[in-house]
């Protein structure tokens, strides 16, 4: 496969719906939850070091002050670890391991697109909102998953866009090739449980078992007859929906 994964950067994909396969990445993530990366060791110690050398140079070259620093920082080492992972790993932006999309995705700093903004109509049935059962012409789900006490913060496990065939100002858009700029509005389980939903049931189609630790689901459509902007790329073919009034999207 030519496209690198957007998440890995990988060439080598996964198809989540192979049960082993998903199995696999979710044991992977299980471990990875539990490890502090090596770069946030090695800039701890190292930042702890400098410091160390800075009491010593402070202190004319004291060896007990250089040996108190060396001490202390080696507690701090193993006491501010978890912390650090918490804090670095929150400002970094991830991909979700997870994902549908229309890829290659276009290159937006690059790519000039087309913008229309008017009134979309689909053709044909409508799809279903797995979240909130909502009729829509497309949808967009966001997960993002915590287990207490492990070394990292929430993240972002899934995002899922579905489309389908939708008209634009007589511009015709195929399904599948829709990206969704809207914004994500948090629903909770017992939400989509008063409804009949079985979120259960669709995590774990994609790997995810919801015994295993904490879920937040998010979700944004497009309804008929809403009126969004389109921007329309033409190479790689793609469309990013927008809600005319430029409200930021919550990204993942």
């Amino acid at each position: 496969m030519q496209n690198p994964c957007p998440a890995c950067k990988d060439n080598g994909w996964f198809d989540l719906a192979n049960p082993e396969t998903a199995d696999r990445i979710r044991t992977w993530e299980q471990e990875k939850r539990q490890q502090i990366p090596n770069w946030i060791k090695i800039a701890l110690a190292g930042s702890l070091a400098c410091l160390s050398v800075l009491a010593f140079w402070i202190a004319a070259g004291s060896a007990l002050v250089l040996g108190l620093g060396l001490l202390i920082s080696l507690v701090l080492y193993f006491v501010l670890q978890r912390p650090a992972s918490m804090l670095l790993l929150r400002l970094q932006k991830a991909f979700p391991v997870r994902w549908k999309l229309p890829v290659p995705l276009p290159d937006t700093k690059k790519s000039k697109p087309q913008e229309v903004t008017g009134y979309v109509e689909g053709k044909g049935p409508l799809l279903t909102a797995p979240f909130s059962g909502a009729p829509c012409l497309a949808w967009q789900v966001c997960v993002r998953f915590d287990v207490a006490g492990d070394a990292r913060p929430p993240e972002w496990v899934l995002q899922e866009i579905e489309s389908m065939d939708i008209l634009i100002n007589d511009i015709e858009i195929p399904n599948h090739r829709v990206l969704l700029e809207t914004p994500l509005a948090p629903l909770s389980a017992k939400m989509c449980e008063e409804k009949g939903i079985d979120w259960r049931g669709f995590l774990k189609k994609r790997g995810l078992h919801s015994d295993e630790g904490t879920y937040e689901l998010f979700e944004s459509l497009i309804d008929p007859g809403s009126e969004v902007t389109v921007k329309c790329h033409r190479s790689p073919e793609t469309y990013i929906v927008e809600l005319p009034t430029r409200n930021p999207a919550l990204r993942v």
